[in-house]
């Protein structure tokens, strides 16, 4: 893996088939996406976000949402190309994904690998990363991705000499405006220079520093911004240290799993069963130790680089494994878009394995690995391309998501809602009851039951829905003016004095 090589170092007169393979296969997978529509959150953050509408909006909003800033720069720019029609956010989307595979070919191939289009490749048909490529509202990570891997790259440019250093720096602070998740890079940085030069020098850690500076800064707003929406009536179960880090190292071998086998995947996955014993799942912890320990010893020879591929990977899981407070933490402990960028690593150290074998197998065996390799991306890509079909429509995808998941409370209130939008008041009211049976505290599906109740004539009942909306989430606007028009239609205006 030493060395640095083109993006073209291997069999150059083939570059252009494998830049159209990879555009041909991104737009195969996405194409039933790209017709979708909005699904779950895409229309509270674009058309019915009026802050994204206007130059004025979009002021407020970077200083109300600082760490998302340039997302909603580049949303409202979207806006202003596409308005409320759904196929030119999806579709900036795949660009934006199929060029992460660019360059996260690019990538490998600086870091000496010879088979570096591969991990292109697959980056782009891995089904993983079509919930990221395929919602909108996660149009976030493959922007900041982008700019991510555009501050890396020009960080090994300066790192060999050939400048770049201010390019880098002010690429990460693209990046971390875009999504803070990408916080982890000056670790990275730092992984980076002891796998390349064996050890980490004061002059490394001196350039590092505005980058460590850029991310605690950005990141505590990000924290602050989570911790405070979190409060928003929808409050996070209670969990000890242990069970933060149970639960972390669950998640990191869950995400570990689903790279390796993708199936099934789904938006929202179970929640790891509360009654276990604490201390199996405490039992990935010793495990995790373990992997690393072993590969340390083994420094020195091939393991140095399985430690770059494999930290990468935890590295940037780490702001996501649930041990800080984030409000996708009451729907699922772990979702694909948390895995959008960490699994570059395990794709990188995929890659370098594969390669390293072919060089040592003999002529038919090495046939079987080419073989086996393109049997499995092809049913990767088949795969990730039927997974893309199911983001067409709230109704489908939830309905998908019920189907593997009934005790996805949200996915309920979610069909509950695209049912109550096509007039289907019964099997609206019917969602709604399973999302409160499941979770009763959500001020979501009580204020959706109080909305049938209303249209169905039964006034009193909705306005009791309503309140007990208010009551757990008292911000919840759309509740209070449900409320009031409940009490409108329920107290008709008073007779006209004829004397």
């Amino acid at each position: 893996m030493e060395g640095t090589s083109s993006l073209s170092s291997s069999y150059p007169q083939y570059l252009s088939l494998r830049i159209i393979l990879i555009l041909f296969a991104g737009f195969w997978i996405y194409a039933p996406a790209l017709t979708g529509d909005w699904i779950w959150d895409d229309v509270a953050l674009i058309p019915g976000d009026t802050s994204l509408h206007s130059l004025a909006g979009l002021g407020a909003r970077w200083l109300s949402n600082p760490d998302w800033g340039l997302t909603s720069s580049a949303l409202y720019l979207q806006w202003r190309l596409w308005g409320p029609f759904p196929f030119g956010y999806h579709l900036v989307n795949l660009l934006l994904h199929l060029g992460n595979g660019l360059l996260i070919w690019r990538l490998l191939s600086r870091l000496g690998l010879r088979w570096a289009w591969l991990g292109g490749l697959l980056f782009v048909i891995h089904p993983l990363a079509v919930e990221s490529v395929a919602w909108i509202s996660e149009f976030k990570n493959t922007f900041s991705l982008f700019f991510f891997l555009l501050s890396l790259l020009a960080w090994i440019n300066q790192d060999e000499g050939k400048g770049g250093y201010l390019f880098s720096l002010f690429l990460f602070l693209a990046a971390m405006l875009g999504k803070t998740s990408v916080v982890m890079l000056p670790a990275i940085l730092l992984l980076y220079a002891w796998w390349k030069h064996g050890r980490v020098t004061c002059r490394d850690c001196r350039k590092i520093i505005p980058y460590f500076v850029t991310a605690l800064l950005l990141g505590l707003v990000s924290l602050h911004f989570q911790a405070d929406y979190t409060l928003q009536g929808q409050a996070l179960r209670a969990r000890s240290l242990f069970t933060r880090l149970a639960d972390a190292g669950m998640a990191l071998f869950f995400y570990a799993g689903k790279f390796l086998w993708p199936f099934p995947l789904m938006p929202i996955y179970p929640r790891w069963p509360f009654d276990e014993p604490l201390w199996l799942r405490l039992l990935t912890l010793p495990l995790l130790a373990f992997i690393v320990a072993g590969l340390w010893m083994r420094r020195e020879k091939w393991s140095r680089h399985a430690l770059l591929g494999f930290g990468f990977f935890a590295l940037n899981l780490l702001p996501v494994l649930g041990l800080i407070g984030m409000f996708y933490l009451i729907f699922s402990p772990v979702a694909d878009h948390f895995v959008y960028l960490p699994m570059i690593g395990l794709i990188g150290l995929l890659v370098a394995l594969l390669e390293t074998a072919a060089q040592k197998l003999t002529q038919v065996p090495r046939l079987v690995l080419m073989v086996t390799i393109g049997l499995s991306f092809s049913f990767f890509t088949w795969q990730a391309h039927r997974y893309a079909g199911q983001f067409t429509g709230d109704e489908k995808l939830w309905a998908y998501t019920l189907r593997l998941n009934p005790t996805a409370w949200a996915a309920h209130n979610n069909l509950g809602f695209a049912l109550l939008q096509s007039g289907r008041m019964s099997e609206a009211e019917k969602q709604f009851d399973a999302a409160l049976r499941l979770n009763p505290l959500s001020a979501d599906a009580h204020n959706n039951l109080g909305i049938v109740c209303l249209q169905t004539g039964r006034c009193a009942e909705s306005m009791d829905e309503f309140k007990e909306a208010l009551r757990l989430n008292p911000g919840l606007l759309s509740a209070r003016v449900n409320l009031e028009l409940a009490r409108a239609k329920f107290s008709p205006a008073p007779k006209p004095d004829n004397r």
